[in-house]
Order: structure tokens, then C-alpha cells, then sequence
């Protein structure tokens, strides 16, 4: 919430909110985490000059052994013998999925045999939003919401992924 687009985003509300409760917490702490030295630079921008960069990680044996795509392919049949791209994050404004849109048009046109696969929850009711972009700016087979995925169906989804 400290980066100036999500600050800007229903601005008065959050302007409100962070002066009366965030901002007295934040400036009472030793250290804020955040993931990027990105975020680090925003929340600097702020204020606050202890901050540590943690980044996500990932679990290495998870990758290790990787399922077959079979799984995938049966929920999805529509990509089978197509080059996947794969879009794993949540609905959200910020995530620029209204820029996502012609540039996997540009995408699909230059090679047709691709095929995106959105694979994210809509909390906020976004969805409708994004797939009238999706609609005006590529061919409606070329695409799919598949909503969250998890568990093994997002691993075997990893491995769907070719190189070109």
C-alpha cells in the first residue's frame, strides 16, 4: 500500500486512513520489509529510511520433479499443441492487465499458435473489466481465465510452458 499508485487508487480513503493509523505505526517501527529494492526506494520516498529488502522465495524441491502436463491439458483442452503463455498474479488495476491485453495481441498475430492463460483470483470483481479488454484486443479463443490455480495443477502448468 506505500507505492504512490496504490496511494493515488481511491486516494481520499487511503490518504485518511494512512495519516490516522498507518503512518503513526509505520514511523514507530525499526525496519519495514519490503520485496524490491523498488518498494525500498517508494517507501524512502516517504519518510522512512530503514527499510530491508526480502525478496519471495521459492522452495527449490518443489521444482526439483516436475509433473507431466497431462493434468493441465485435461482441465484446459483448449491449449493443447499451443505455446502457453502464462499470467500468475491476482485481478487487480494496478497489475496492468489493460496493457497485458495488446501486447498479447501483438503477440498472438506475430505467432498464432500462442495461446495466454490468466491464472489469477478476482477478490476485488475486476474480472468483467479485464476481459472486455481481453475481447476488443484479441481473438476470444486465444485466451483463457482460468481463475486460481493451485497445488499440482499450477506446477503442471509450469511445464506446459516451452521455450521459443
Amino acid at each position: 500500500m506505500l507505492d504512490p499508485w496504490a496511494l493515488s487508487y481511491k486516494a481520499r480513503k487511503k490518504h485518511f486512513y494512512y495519516n490516522l493509523f498507518e503512518k503513526p505505526t509505520l514511523e514507530q517501527a525499526s525496519a519495514i520489509q519490503v520485496l524490491a529494492s523498488s518498494e525500498a526506494e517508494q517507501v524512502k520516498s516517504l519518510g522512512f529510511q530503514n527499510s530491508i529488502v526480502v525478496p519471495n522465495g521459492i522452495h527449490q524441491e518443489q521444482f526439483e520433479t516436475l509433473p507431466e502436463p497431462e493434468l493441465f491439458y485435461q482441465k484446459f483442452p483448449g491449449t493443447w499443441n499451443k505455446s502457453l503463455i502464462l499470467f500468475l498474479g491476482r485481478i487487480d488495476p494496478k497489475k496492468g492487465l489493460d496493457l497485458l491485453a495488446p501486447a498479447f495481441a501483438k503477440t498472438h498475430n506475430k505467432f498464432p499458435q500462442t495461446h495466454l492463460i490468466v491464472a489469477v483470483p478476482d477478490s476485488i470483481y475486476f474480472l468483467p473489466t479485464v476481459k472486455d479488454y481481453f475481447k476488443q484486443a484479441v481473438f476470444f479463443d486465444s485466451f483463457t481465465f482460468s481463475g486460481l490455480i493451485i497445488g499440482s495443477l499450477k506446477y503442471d502448468s509450469l511445464v506446459t510452458i516451452p521455450s521459443f
